[in-house]
């Protein structure tokens, strides 16, 4: 099973973007099979493949949104679709993890990339909270709150900005 996962995962930082979003794929479905039962640093490695798909170059793997006409488009790519699918399956631990991850990406863009993926990373965690179990939403609700200063502290920087 490891050299499996081992394999997707290689596949996943492939230079071809089709194979990466099969990789993405695969790995969703292995951690959905029934009786499959990962030690938790496999599942660790599969959740940090989906979020280093967050910032890939191609749309269609981390999404996508657009404003023409007046109309704003969103395309949820992938990675999100895939963590959404799998969050019921992970540790609540690395719930907590992936919530600050997502946070922090959030509340410390520097970068150009960074910035301009700010609202994948904020759709990624709403879709998160959105599909949470109960059994995980007190770590979800711990994380949201003890992360709420930083999001004062980027209001209270933007309304100085102003």
């Amino acid at each position: 099973m490891s050299d499996k996962i081992d394999e997707l995962v290689k596949q996943s930082e492939s230079y071809d973007q089709d194979h990466r979003f099969m990789a993405a794929n695969d790995l969703c479905s292995e951690l959905l099979k029934p009786g499959n039962n990962f030690d938790n640093k496999s599942v660790e490695r599969i959740i940090q493949v989906f979020l280093r798909m967050l910032d890939d170059s191609t749309a269609d793997i981390k999404g996508w949104w657009d404003f023409n006409a007046g109309i704003l488009s969103w395309w949820i790519g992938n990675a999100i679709k895939c963590l959404a699918k799998v969050v019921n399956k992970i540790p609540e631990s690395l719930v907590g993890e992936v919530c600050k991850k997502l946070i922090t990406s959030i509340t410390n863009a520097q970068k150009k990339e960074e910035i301009s993926n700010i609202d994948i990373y904020a759709t990624c965690l709403k879709t998160l909270i959105n599909e949470i179990p109960e059994n995980h939403a007190e770590i979800m609700c711990k994380t949201l709150a003890n992360s709420g200063e930083q999001f004062s502290r980027i209001k209270r920087e933007d309304s100085n900005n102003m």
